[in-house]
């Protein structure tokens, strides 16, 4: 049986404080995204560069290495795309990682004629996933850009700047120099 939220917190803060730091110790060594829910919680982002790196490593680095080459591992991928949503990185990071992933299984697929039939798959998914951030950051910012040129928040931000005109002629007894330093 699983207690509630509530009934938790309230064992969990009338715990004497090295009980409670046990349990957070516990907690936090439970499993690495234990780890990365607590770092992000608590403000702290792990690298960006780090997902990058191991990106390119499972990846590119496997298909132009000295000697004979390595396929990428699709789980790895797959896995190194999970810990960094997790992690909270920017949106350029998911597209870099994207385009790494994708770009690892089709390059391997260029460069030696072939590969695992899952090659083909995993480097679709890849530019599909891809593609959709694209198109999330685009409807984004479109978004944004009705939101500022609605006419209701045209004629709102218009009566603002009246108001706050209006404010400064009434409370300034030399009307004129005073609007010429607000910029009018």
């Amino acid at each position: 049986m699983n207690p509630s939220f509530s009934k938790l917190n309230t064992i969990f803060f009338s715990l004497p404080k090295d009980e409670q730091q046990q349990v957070l110790k516990r907690l936090y060594y439970f499993s690495i995204e234990t780890k990365t829910l607590f770092s992000t919680s608590l403000g702290f982002q792990e690298d960006p560069k780090v997902f990058i790196n191991k990106m390119q490593h499972e990846t590119i680095s496997k298909v132009y290495r000295k000697g004979n080459p390595k396929e990428p591992n699709g789980k790895v991928v797959n896995q190194i795309l999970v810990n960094a949503k997790k992690a909270g990185v920017s949106f350029d990071t998911l597209l870099n990682l994207e385009e790494l992933a994708y770009r690892g299984f089709m390059e391997f697929l260029h460069e030696y004629g072939g590969g695992p039939e899952s090659f083909d798959d995993q480097a679709c998914k890849h530019i599909e996933n891809y593609l959709k951030l694209v198109l999330q950051i685009k409807d984004e910012a479109k978004k944004g850009a009705r939101e500022l040129t609605e006419p209701a928040d045209l004629v709102r931000r218009s009566r603002a700047v009246n108001g706050a005109i209006s404010v400064v002629e009434k409370d300034s007894d030399m009307k004129g120099n005073e609007l010429t330093r607000i910029g009018r």
